[in-house]
């Protein structure tokens, strides 16, 4: 494990890492907090905000359409279940 962190160190991707890895965190916290709140339409919102930044986009991109939308449905499911067990314990 610290042989693959230092190789994306010195490769200069470890910070692009981290800051993808802090986007997710405050996208689901965002999602999260919404469904807390009892506000169903931050979903909405959020597919939204994020399909109009990836049709935006006109560089060519590594991750396709199917990573996409898989990516989109865990990090929703993970909030869905963040919010629920918050709930739960609150």
């Amino acid at each position: 494990m610290i042989y693959w962190i230092m190789r994306l160190y010195k490769k200069n991707k470890f910070k692009s890492i981290i800051i993808s890895l802090t986007k997710g965190w405050i996208e689901r916290a965002f999602i999260c907090f919404g469904l807390l709140i009892e506000l169903q339409i931050v979903i909405i919102f959020f597919s939204a905000l994020k399909l109009g930044t990836r049709l935006n986009d006109d560089n060519p991109s590594k991750v396709s359409n199917d990573q996409f939308l898989i990516g989109n449905i865990l990090s929703l499911t993970a909030a869905i279940i963040y919010s629920q067990v918050l709930t739960n314990i609150i």
